[in-house]
């Protein structure tokens, strides 16, 4: 792969220490969007769909409709309230997506009509995190020398169905793999979300399905435990685009103090 990584983004506070880094892959756009802020203790990876140069703006509306609703999300982690932290958090993020999905669909018209999005996002606060996503993009949690998937991929293969739906008219099926939410999408757009008390030393790992569809839970396992934070992000990026993988890929990447 001739093309170099997309900014690496190395960033440390009292709390946390976290890397991103992006690359398009062998698709001549990059339609993966992601940010890590320490400062506010948000996280996100977004992976665009659509059309045209559709999927890239949509990723990047998820992106900069996140940071600015979330800006000033710090203060709150200075609370002392840890349990209404958590659940003032969790509306916090959900409302942030939601907005993130009217965006999207407002810009909604002409070559990028069918544009969408996923987005995976972590919102840290004193003592918890809030996991939250929409789609197939994943986010894994390190602790103790263990991974743990903390996502469930919203496609036909995990939606729990047992089985793809018919298709209609006789035509085909739909793949395992095809969404069945994304933001931009009505009525496909609700957001999953959990809190996880967090643990000194608890890695959390954000990725697009361009990492995930070469490297197995074992091999992201294995470069969790071995790289520093500073450069896992761009160690799981390399280690994806060695593998072949054909997509865009995008890794976040924190550890906590």
């Amino acid at each position: 792969m001739s093309r170099a990584l997309g900014p690496i983004l190395t960033t440390a506070s009292s709390c946390c220490q976290s890397s991103s880094a992006t690359h398009p892959g062998r698709r001549r756009t990059n339609e993966d969007a992601c940010c890590a802020d320490d400062a506010s203790g948000l996280f996100v990876v977004a992976d665009g769909l659509g059309g045209y140069d559709g999927g890239e703006i949509a990723s990047r509306i998820v992106v900069e409709t996140l940071s600015e609703q979330l800006a000033d999300h710090a203060p709150i982690r200075a609370r002392t309230h840890p349990l209404d932290d958590a659940a003032f958090a969790c509306l916090q993020l959900d409302h942030a997506i939601r907005v993130a999905h009217r965006r999207i669909c407002a810009r909604q018209s002409g070559r990028i009509a069918e544009m969408g999005s996923t987005v995976a996002a972590l919102l840290l606060g004193r003592t918890y995190v809030v996991i939250a996503h929409v789609g197939d993009s994943r986010v894994y949690r390190w602790r103790n020398g263990r991974i743990e998937r903390m996502t469930r991929d919203h496609t036909f293969a995990e939606s729990g169905a047992g089985s793809l739906p018919l298709a209609a008219n006789g035509g085909v099926p739909p793949s395992p793999h095809m969404l069945t939410r994304a933001l931009g999408v009505d009525g496909q757009s609700v957001a999953d979300g959990r809190v996880e008390m967090i643990e000194p030393g608890d890695r959390y790992l954000i990725l697009s399905d361009g990492v995930l569809d070469v490297l197995t839970d074992e091999a992201i396992e294995d470069r969790a435990r071995r790289e520093p934070i500073a450069v896992l992000a761009a160690a799981l990026v390399n280690a994806s685009l060695a593998a072949g993988t054909r997509d865009n890929v995008t890794a976040v990447c924190v550890e906590l103090a």
